[in-house]
Parts: C-alpha cells; structure tokens; sequence
C-alpha cells in the first residue's frame, strides 16, 4: 500500500501491523505498562473539547522531561522516525512533542476537536492501537471526503494530520488502549 499518498489525499491513513516499525515484543511491552501507570482523569481535552478517559503523559508538551523512558524509547525511536519519514514523508526533524497514553473504560470518550488548536505546530497526530478487545470507541475522522469510521486491530496505527477533525466515539465494553503522539514542525 502507498501510505504516503493515501495520507496526502486522505489526510488519514491506517499502518496493518504486518507493516509496522514495531516488533511483537514492542507491542506486547506497551501493552504491559498500563497496568503500572499512574494516570490522571480527563474532563477535557488539550483543545478543551468534552472528555473522560484516563491518561498518562509519556512526553508533556515542550517539555524536555520523559515521564516514561521505556514508552518513549518504542514511540519515538530511530526505526519508528525512519518507518515515518521513508513510508509518509514526515520529516525526520518534526519532533515528538507530545505523548501519551490513553485508557478508555466503559463510557469514556473524546469529542470532537481539531489537535493543531493546541499547538499550531503540531503537523501529525500518531494512535498506536495496543488493543482491540473492547466495542464501541470508534475513531471518526472528519477528513476531505467525508466522515470515515476507524475501528483498526490491535497493533496497528492511525496516522491523520494534525488540522483534521476527528473524536473517539463512547465505549461501551471492555477497555480502549492507545498510545497517542503529535510531531511539531520545529521549523
């Protein structure tokens, strides 16, 4: 598949786990720290869009402190960067500016919102989908051709563009697991 182009003419595009920078090992050691995490509880979102969901801040925006080395040493790493820049034409030196993980019980929830509102450098927002056991917690994607619905298997990532509107329907069983990063055009 050309991920690039479909990002360019989508602004959204889902990786299948048999093409991800990730190993199995990566996958199942990010889907271990959620049950060490301390999260905090979302009433909002950073856009101040409507929320409920836990999370833990991996990397917190322009801020230099790594909250979890073992999380960002997967998220951002040389293969993760080399797998973005040669397959969707990210440029190596967008930074990782924020990261972190969410957990979405029954119920939880984001509205919808545009993540370049809080911060106008952000270019790419990046969901890596550590599970799929849980039903409900759509990803709707509000992209040039219309609202597109995401439900992608575990292991897999959703890359979309920064300036598109998008939310994540309410659970309704089981738990909702992604880790979430947004690359900054440092330039």
């Amino acid at each position: 598949m050309d991920y690039k182009s479909t990002l360019e003419k989508k602004g959204t595009v889902v990786i299948n786990q048999q093409d991800s920078p990730l190993s199995l090992k990566e996958w199942s050691d990010l889907e271990n720290m959620y049950d060490s995490l301390e999260y905090e509880q979302a009433k909002y979102g950073d856009t101040e869009e409507k929320a409920s969901l836990k999370f833990f801040r991996v990397k917190k925006p322009s801020d230099r402190k790594i909250h979890s080395e073992e999380a960002y040493s997967i998220l951002n790493s040389d293969k993760v960067r080399s797998f973005f820049k040669n397959k969707l034409n990210i440029p190596l030196e967008h930074e990782l500016d924020r990261c972190q993980m969410h957990l979405f019980n029954k119920g939880d929830f984001v509205s919808k919102h545009i993540d370049s509102e809080s911060c106008k450098d952000y270019e790419y927002s990046v969901s890596f989908v550590v599970n799929d056991q849980y039903e409900g917690g759509e990803f709707l994607v509000y992209g040039p051709k219309g609202m597109e619905s995401h439900k992608e298997p575990s292991r897999s990532i959703l890359v979309t563009r920064s300036t598109i509107p998008h939310e994540v329907k309410p659970v309704v069983k089981g738990q909702r697991k992604t880790a979430v990063c947004f690359f900054k055009n440092t330039n």
